[in-house]
C-alpha cells in the first residue's frame, strides 16, 4: 500500500520538534523534508506542508527571510492544498492561575526568546496569508508541550547523568505527540484556511512533574519559593469546529515510554 505523502518545512533537521515530528511521520508517511535554510531541488507537490518554527542557531532576522522566500514559492508553484505552520502554545505568556486559559484571541505575550521568535514568525506568515489569501493556504496550530518518546528519553539522560536539575516554575499542557499528529490530519482535510487552533489537554503539569513521574516518584522535588505560573490553552474551538480532541491520557503514556526504553 502506497504511503501518503508530507512534507515537512524547517530551518534545522536537528531541533527537537522537527526530530519528534519526523519520527512520528515517517511511521506511516512517505516524509519529503525542505529545509529552506538549504538550497534544494524541485519539491514534488503533496497535499499538507507542515511548518517546524525552531530557529535554533539563525538570528530572527536570517529566520524570517528564509520563511518569507519559502512563502514566495509556495505562492507562485502551488504545490500545496494546506500549509500548517506547528506554533506553539508559549506565544501567549504565562497568567498567575491555572483557570486563566489562553483562547485564540489572546494577544502575543512571549516570555523567554523561543516564545518571542516563534510568535514573530507566526505574524509574518499570518500577514502572507492575509495579503495573498488562497495562494498561501495556512492554518496556524499552537501546540502545548509535546510529549514523545524523544523528550522522554532525553529526561531520562538527564535524571540518570545529573544529581540536581533547576526548579520549573511553570506549569504547562502537555500532549503526546500521536494525538498532535491526529489533530493535524483533522485540520488538513477540511476547509479551516485561515484559522487559528490551541491543540492541547486539560492535563497540567510543570516538567518537574514529568521528571519525576519518569523517576518514578523517587525524586527529590525541589521546593520553589517563586509562585507557580500557568500556560494553559482553552480548547474549546478545536473541539466545536474541528470535532477533535486529545485521547491520550499524559502520565500512562510517559510510564509507558519509560518501561519500554529501561
Amino acid at each position: 500500500m502506497e504511503k501518503i505523502k508530507i512534507t515537512l518545512i524547517c530551518l534545522d533537521k536537528e531541533s527537537l520538534l522537527f526530530e519528534q515530528i519526523y519520527n512520528q511521520y515517517s511511521k506511516t508517511h512517505d516524509v519529503q523534508v525542505w529545509e529552506i535554510s538549504q538550497n534544494q531541488g524541485v519539491l514534488e507537490p503533496t497535499h499538507t506542508a507542515l511548518i517546524i518554527p525552531d530557529i535554533l542557531n539563525f538570528s530572527i532576522g536570517q529566520a524570517i527571510d528564509f520563511f518569507n522566500n519559502m512563502a514566495d514559492i509556495i505562492i507562485n508553484e502551488r504545490k500545496f492544498k494546506r500549509v500548517i505552520l506547528l506554533s506553539n502554545g508559549r506565544i501567549y505568556g504565562v497568567s498567575q492561575s491555572p483557570k486563566n486559559l489562553f483562547d485564540e484571541n489572546s494577544p502575543y505575550k512571549p516570555y523567554d526568546n523561543k516564545s518571542h521568535n516563534t510568535a514573530i514568525i507566526e505574524n509574518a506568515l499570518i500577514l502572507q496569508y492575509k495579503r495573498f489569501g488562497e495562494k498561501f493556504p495556512l492554518i496556524v496550530l499552537r501546540v502545548c508541550e509535546i510529549i514523545s518518546k524523544e523528550r522522554i528519553m532525553n529526561i531520562m539522560k538527564t535524571i540518570k547523568n545529573h544529581t540536581t536539575r533547576i526548579v520549573d516554575d511553570i506549569v504547562y499542557n502537555f500532549i503526546y505527540v500521536e494525538d498532535v499528529i491526529q489533530a493535524i490530519w483533522f485540520i488538513s482535510n477540511r476547509s479551516f484556511i485561515g484559522k487559528k487552533y490551541n491543540v492541547s489537554t486539560g492535563e497540567q503539569y510543570s516538567f518537574e512533574d514529568i521528571c519525576n513521574i519518569v523517576a518514578k516518584n523517587m525524586m527529590r522535588i525541589n521546593e520553589s519559593s517563586k509562585d507557580k505560573t500557568y500556560n494553559v490553552l482553552d480548547c474549546t474551538l478545536m473541539a466545536e469546529e474541528v470535532k477533535w480532541r486529545a485521547s491520550t491520557p499524559i502520565k500512562e503514556i510517559v510510564e509507558a515510554i519509560v518501561k519500554e526504553n529501561e
